[in-house]
């Protein structure tokens, strides 16, 4: 973390990324490490970056209650990063210790899942927090360490001992529950029709499957869970921001404008098939059966202790003889393509998931129906 002091002659209108702030004569402010902020206008000032002096890095919860102060959580994002952080907020809160977070604006919406009242966008005034006395920042710590459980990652950053690795999330507001079962109800009319949310897009290209390849894919697994199982799988495509339809013309598809929006969606499925994005560590949290598609980014690690979630991956050989690429799994990440998608905003890896173990892996969650 680092903090940035504003003179008290002027204010500054400053970017970073698409987001735009006005910092105020005379003010500090806190910021994770990594941004780089850079002054609108032609202002004839350097911006003053420093220690965090008034804020100590957290090690663990002090022995006496007299210290045991106020703690400001940081991540970027992405939704998915910030329901495995909710774990470590539900062994903080036995120790009645002030929180606060410090995220993208954007992401702001999952406060109504996760028990923290106070949040901050990613420039916090230091005057807002003056009560709080340490900071957790887990911006790149992921990135840095991709062998590791992201729980395992937090135990190790914080010393604190995850009682459930899982989602500590609420269940959302009641009117959206309502509101998606009742889409539900109209969609899975007979007793054996198995609601399935399927979530195929990701922030970022390297993680997001070709819609037709997807699609082929589960047109076989419908057919092979029909066979063995008895149950027709009614399958409801939706996505948390774009969406592309094109390629998947006759599907259901829904719309959900918000992550309370996709987490009561999530509520209330029977089953989730989901690339590497939340819905799987939604499905975490509230239990719900899913199957996680993984291909470059090895994010399976991250689910191996929720007990409904199963996941497929790609076999490396294949995607090594295939497509040339012998990074499998390798560590992508961000807005940029994989250099083997041929300039497609899909990762070549999916390609090869196999339908015969998504198939396999979904039959062993629905007998447990």
């Amino acid at each position: 973390m680092k903090i940035l002091t504003v003179p008290p002659t002027s204010g500054f209108l400053v970017s970073f990324g698409s987001q735009k702030f006005f910092l105020y004569p005379n003010h500090q402010y806190i910021c994770p490490d990594f941004i780089q902020i850079q002054i609108e206008r032609s202002y004839n000032y350097k911006l003053n970056f420093s220690a965090p002096t008034s804020f100590k890095k957290f090690v663990g919860i002090p022995r006496k209650k007299k210290k045991r102060q106020g703690i400001l959580i940081s991540r970027t994002g992405g939704i998915g990063d910030l329901l495995l952080i909710s774990s470590l907020i539900r062994e903080l809160e036995k120790f009645h210790i002030p929180l606060a977070f410090m995220t993208q604006p954007k992401y702001f919406d999952i406060f109504n899942l996760i028990p923290i009242k106070r949040y901050y966008g990613l420039l916090c005034p230091v005057a807002s927090i003056k009560d709080l006395r340490y900071y957790i920042s887990f911006e790149g710590i992921i990135e840095k360490d991709t062998k590791h459980n992201w729980y395992n990652l937090i135990e190790k950053v914080t010393k604190i001992k995850l009682s459930q690795k899982i989602p500590y999330i609420k269940a959302p507001p009641r009117e959206k529950v309502n509101l998606y079962n009742t889409i539900k109800k109209e969609i899975c009319k007979d007793s054996n029709e198995v609601f399935t949310l399927v979530h195929y897009y990701s922030g970022s290209p390297v993680r997001r499957i070709d819609p037709l390849v997807l699609k082929s894919n589960l047109e076989k697994v419908r057919q092979q869970v029909a066979k063995e199982l008895d149950l027709k799988l009614r399958f409801v495509f939706c996505r948390y921001d774009h969406h592309e339809k094109n390629k998947l013309t006759g599907w259901i598809w829904i719309r959900t404008d918000t992550i309370t929006d996709l987490a009561a969606l999530c509520y209330v499925s029977d089953l989730i098939i989901s690339v590497d994005t939340c819905p799987i560590h939604f499905a975490g949290g509230y239990r719900k059966k899913a199957l996680g598609i993984y291909g470059p980014f090895p994010g399976w690690a991250r689910i191996t202790t929720y007990p409904t979630v199963e996941y497929v991956e790609p076999v490396p050989s294949t995607v090594k003889t295939l497509v040339g690429c012998e990074k499998i799994p390798c560590f992508r990440h961000g807005y940029s393509p994989c250099p083997y998608s041929k300039n497609l905003p899909y990762s070549p890896c999916f390609n090869f998931i196999r339908w015969e173990e998504m198939a396999e892996k979904i039959i062993k969650l629905l007998k447990e129906i």
